[in-house]
């Protein structure tokens, strides 16, 4: 049915098995009058099929008024197609990039026709390495499988296809983007703050520079502003190594390899020869 329906007041239309109502609101623009003057005088109907074009212009569509009893469903056609089933004042349906409503307001039976306004899931980062690191950390993403297009960035400006981990090998952000069919839009951003690419800063005191008899006191400073200093370590022949405090005793000519390590695994050497 392509035009309106009016029933007269105290009569009934009855519908048969077997039988539908059809309607259209292809030649319908938004919040024309209703197609039904009364869904309540109608029986037999639990489910209305309603034809739209594929281009059909979004808003509300008035089918019904004085639909206080109709609690059925809608099927909504277009190009001969029955692309979406909706239930009053139930989910929307999502078809391409519109979606479709049936809803039942101030005892009225209405279609709502809109651009599909819902974004993707919000994606899902994960990361390979969560500790200090003086190497690259690997960032993954996990996008809506309903995404058309899926980006990453630095600069929010600068876009690429996502098409596995970025591989980050110092401290950033990094954003993901992922779009539907309608243009909606999520977005996620990981920052990186564990990479540590600077060696310590070592510095070693206590070498004489005048003659002696007593046993020397070598002291280690060290400093390493992103992960910290992990531990001392000294040699006699650079070979083996040993756990020491910051103050080595030395009590004889020697020359002594200091080894500093950060947490991250950056290490810095020096070398001290105590000859007085």
């Amino acid at each position: 049915h392509s035009g309106t329906l009016q029933i007269a007041e105290g009569a009934n239309v009855y519908f048969w098995d077997g039988s539908k109502l059809a309607l259209s609101v292809e030649e319908k623009n938004a919040n024309d009058t209703f197609l039904i003057n009364s869904m309540d005088r109608i029986r037999g109907v639990d489910n209305i099929y309603i034809t739209v074009k594929n281009d059909q212009a979004y808003g509300t569509y008035n089918i019904a008024a004085n639909s206080t009893v109709f609690s059925g469903t809608a099927t909504i056609v277009s190009g001969g197609n029955e692309i979406a089933v909706i239930s009053v004042n139930g989910d929307l349906a999502l078809c391409g990039i519109t979606t479709y409503a049936l809803k039942q307001t101030n005892g009225n039976l209405t279609l709502q026709i809109a651009k599909d306004t819902t974004p993707p899931a919000v994606p899902v980062i994960t990361v390979d390495q969560t500790e200090w690191t003086n190497g690259t950390v690997n960032v993954s993403a996990t996008f809506d499988p309903a995404a058309v297009l899926n980006q990453f960035s630095y600069d929010q400006n600068n876009w690429v296809t996502y098409t596995g981990p970025v591989s980050c090998s110092e401290n950033k952000t990094v954003y993901f983007k992922s779009v539907n069919r309608a243009g909606n839009v999520s977005t996620a951003s990981f920052q990186i703050t564990n990479i540590d690419t600077e060696k310590p800063v070592v510095s070693v005191t206590g070498n004489p520079v005048e003659w002696t008899n007593s046993s020397v006191s070598l002291t280690l400073s060290a400093s390493d502003a992103d992960s910290g200093i992990k531990s001392f370590q000294y040699s006699y022949d650079n070979t083996n190594w040993n756990n020491c405090a910051a103050t080595l005793t030395v009590s004889q000519n020697k020359t002594i390899y200091f080894k500093t390590e950060d947490t991250a695994g950056n290490i810095t050497t020096e070398i001290v020869n105590v000859t007085r």
